[in-house]
């Protein structure tokens, strides 16, 4: 059921304030000086000047009303609809996205068009990034070092633009899984142990950085930190454009081909390790539409939307009627009062 209700109701304090001035507040100096004195029932007083003009009660009664409208508009009116409950999953999910040289290669396809690894990624990830509302996200960049692209945040929007700025090589040529998951682990350490997670993507093997795989793994498991690992791109036998591969089939080209685009083979090993040694699972993804599969069972897996005990009522601000009101209010008082414009009902 909708209700009128007052969001700042201490304002009502302030209702009072024109009378208390008018009270107690009395103008400096002393005006009875040079005042006629005179009997108030003499005969030669006009007798106008013994009436009291009815437009002074008039514009007391118009300004009081000015004055309550004003009041009502700061107490900032809103109409609240039915309660409803909170719900939060309560996750805090952080993207590490391989940015090395290696993911130029263009073996994915998406809506039709040939791809580099990392636009796929961005395609896939981009709308993975959309439909978790409820969760803390944080994005990752690594190459030769990671970068902290973005801390956790609810700001979905800006982080999605993050990762669609993301192009191959910003980070360096090579690649550093180590420091990469040493550094998930420094930002999520404070979160809830329950909470935190790591989905780490890359298309080769661990070639730089000062932390190996096995330490940074010992590091995730003090915290707790769950890694999601996914090796993408085709192995160095079956990478060949896809569209030549369409055109030359099973001919002598296609190994011709594969050799030339061979760029080295995913550490599977390593990547299967650090999923199972901290809880978490290790995926392959070849095509798009299995990157876009893995991403929905993560999804699913980490999905544990609990109903809060507290609610939220949805509002909507209706303040600026009355503040509407008050300032008609004062532009017809002062048109009358200080231009030529005759109000027939202001002064009947």
């Amino acid at each position: 059921m909708t209700e009128l209700h007052f969001a700042w109701p201490g304002m009502l304090l302030l209702l009072p304030l024109p009378w208390i001035a008018r009270r107690y507040l009395r103008p400096t100096g002393n005006t009875q000086a040079g005042q006629l004195r005179l009997p108030i029932e003499a005969e030669f007083v006009p007798h106008e000047v013994k009436q009291t003009d009815p437009t002074d009660k008039l514009d007391l009664v118009w300004l009081s009303i000015t004055w309550i409208l004003l009041i009502i508009a700061m107490c900032r009116p809103q109409f609240l609809g039915e309660p409803l409950p909170m719900t939060q999953s309560g996750r805090d999910l952080m993207l590490a996205v391989d940015t090395s040289q290696s993911m130029l290669e263009q073996d994915f396809e998406v809506n039709g068009q040939i791809v580099d690894r990392l636009q796929a990624v961005q395609a896939i990830a981009s709308k993975f990034i959309e439909e978790r509302k409820q969760d803390r996200l944080g994005l990752i960049l690594f190459g030769d070092i990671p970068y902290l692209q973005s801390p956790l945040t609810f700001d979905h929007t800006s982080l999605t633009i993050l990762l669609n700025e993301a192009f191959a090589g910003m980070a360096g040529t090579r690649t550093a899984i180590g420091d990469t998951i040493g550094m998930a682990v420094k930002t999520l350490q404070h979160q809830p142990a329950e909470s935190r997670v790591l989905i780490l993507l890359t298309d080769g093997e661990n070639t730089a950085g000062e932390l190996t795989p096995e330490n940074a793994v010992k590091l995730a498991q003090e915290i707790d930190l769950k890694i999601y690992t996914i090796g993408i791109g085709l192995d160095p036998n079956e990478k060949m454009n896809p569209r030549l591969k369409q055109l030359f089939g099973q001919s002598p080209f296609n190994s011709f081909f594969s050799m030339a685009n061979s760029t080295g083979a995913i550490d599977e090993e390593t990547l299967k390790m650090i999923a199972d040694e901290t809880g978490g699972q290790y995926y392959r993804a070849k095509e798009t539409d299995q990157l876009r599969d893995i991403y929905n069972k993560i999804d699913e897996l980490e999905k544990r939307e609990e109903e809060d005990a507290s609610f939220i009522r949805p509002s909507k601000d209706v303040f600026f009627w009355p503040l509407l009101g008050t300032v008609l209010m004062l532009l017809i008082y002062l048109s009358e009062r200080h231009t030529q414009i005759n109000w027939r009902f202001w002064r009947a």
